[in-house]
């Protein structure tokens, strides 16, 4: 990422940034990637902060990324943790 952070505290909520569009409370980071992709998030997709700043919007740090890839990962890494685990209790002493 070539660009710094760009922090907003606009109306937090949980460390999202929110702004009022149209009279409703938008999360900032999902309407700067509508911005930016030109048109609405599809759903089974979310708009991440490649800076896990969740704070940031930079629209070079958001970026769309669908949410089955996402789980399969994070299943992937629990997998590996537990593997690791059990053969750390398990290795002869």
């Amino acid at each position: 990422m070539d660009k710094p952070c760009i922090l907003s505290n606009e109306c937090l909520s949980h460390g999202y940034p929110r702004v009022k569009i149209a009279g409703e409370y938008v999360w900032q980071h999902r309407y700067i990637l509508q911005l930016k992709l030109d048109r609405p998030i599809k759903e089974g997709f979310e708009a991440c902060h490649l800076c896990n700043i969740t704070n940031c919007i930079e629209p070079e740090h958001i970026v769309l990324k669908d949410i089955n890839t996402m789980k399969k990962i994070l299943e992937l890494i629990i997998k590996e943790i537990e593997v690791a685990e059990f053969v750390q209790e398990n290795l002869p002493q």
